[in-house]
């Protein structure tokens, strides 16, 4: 909340794009996809009704990159509430992923796998039944 204060919208605008072109390019570099991660999570623990539309969609691309799925389940612990309005474009995304596993790359398969923990367990008890009804 500070740092939009500080440097108001346009600037958070800004950022953002910024961050998810870290995270995308951050394949070896695990302390840029940390920063990026801690940036997202952030200023998505404030603005999440207004950004999540814009992250989600590039975050559930296929195939779901290994970075693409700790940015979601990392962001799915800080948005729980306003997350879950995004089930219907998230869990089947996740499901076709993991129905379709790839024998050559096991740590984006089980990334994938702990996004989808983090997703179910973000949920609160007014998600639940939405939750289970996408799933089922």
């Amino acid at each position: 909340q500070n740092l939009h204060s500080l440097v108001g919208s346009r600037a958070m605008d800004e950022v953002v794009p910024a961050l998810m072109v870290a995270l995308e390019s951050s394949e070896n570099d695990s302390a840029r996809l940390q920063r990026a991660l801690n940036g997202l999570t952030g200023i998505l623990s404030f603005r999440s009704k207004e950004l999540l539309p814009y992250i989600i969609p590039r975050l559930i691309q296929k195939p779901i990159t290994t970075n693409h799925a700790k940015a979601l389940g990392s962001i799915a612990t800080v948005t729980g509430d306003t997350i879950i309005l995004h089930t219907r474009t998230i869990i089947p995304s996740l499901m076709n992923d993991l129905a379709n596993p790839s024998n050559e790359d096991k740590e984006r398969e089980d990334a994938v796998r702990e996004c989808f923990r983090s997703f179910c367990a973000s949920a609160d008890k007014a998600g639940i039944s939405g939750l289970i009804g996408d799933i089922a």
